[in-house]
């Protein structure tokens, strides 16, 4: 039978030593986790920055508000030249050219479907991020219907360029015409307005959710007109009307 018999010469300052060892390696091992952990935020945070930049990168210069309100302007030079209120004509001489309005549109029209695209790519960003992708395709489809039933009202008060003297002649339309170019004209510039604001309450989320916790803040949310929807990933009554908006699209097309 053996005894455990103590080894004099394996004194405490070798106790302490290997003690000491152990904590060197274990110190070690920790720095190692935290660096790995430290890597792996940054690496986060790089990656959060990166969809961020893409996704507005983007939406940059594709608001349609611009074109909206430029048809406005031209509504306006045409019931100054219909209702004959000014005898300075050239206050009101329109540049107006119907083609290349429909070549600004289309221009816009395909940076707005290519926001649609980035946001579908990363929608793993935010969990609420394919709701607000559906309701911004569903305004996007309706502006494009807009426009397209404007375009139609379009044809048909305005003369083509005339190319001799490079001058944009303009029909002044039948009551019943104008009243419908009225219209069509502020439906289509409602639906341009509806669309920038889901861009802007689109970078506020994606700015809260990518961005925030970096910089310790968050951006407030739209402040809406009676009625109008928000999509804010914070107000729950918001969020449900925007998955009811949903809902009826789903099943009108179904239908």
């Amino acid at each position: 039978m053996k005894y455990f018999i103590f080894d004099p010469s394996f004194g405490y300052s070798q106790l302490i030593q290997l003690l000491g060892f152990a904590g060197a390696i274990w110190a070690g091992i920790t720095q190692l986790r935290e660096q790995r952990k430290l890597q792996k935020e940054n690496n986060a945070d790089s990656l959060r920055v990166s969809i961020y930049q893409d996704i507005t990168t983007n939406i940059k210069g594709s608001s349609p508000t611009g074109h909206a309100e430029s048809l406005r302007l031209e509504i306006y030079y045409l019931e100054q030249k219909k209702s004959n209120r000014t005898n300075h004509a050239k206050e009101f001489k329109s540049n107006f050219r119907l083609e290349e309005f429909h070549k600004e549109f289309k221009k816009i029209n395909k940076k707005l479907w290519d926001i649609a695209s980035s946001i579908e790519q990363y929608e793993i960003a935010s969990k609420y991020l394919p709701i607000f992708r559906e309701i911004f395709i569903i305004a996007l489809r309706e502006y494009t219907e807009k426009y397209l039933l404007l375009l139609d009202i379009l044809k048909i008060t305005l003369d083509p360029i005339d190319q001799n003297n490079n001058s944009n002649k303009e029909n002044i339309p039948e009551n019943v015409i104008y009243e419908a170019l009225n219209k069509k004209s502020e439906a289509y510039i409602e639906a341009a307005y509806d669309i920038t604001a889901y861009l802007y309450d689109i970078q506020v989320e994606l700015q809260n959710k990518l961005l925030g916790d970096l910089f310790d803040n968050k951006c407030p949310p739209r402040n809406p007109k009676k009625d109008e929807l928000v999509l804010n990933s914070e107000i729950p009554e918001m969020l449900e009307r925007a998955q009811a908006i949903i809902r009826k699209s789903h099943n009108d097309n179904l239908g």
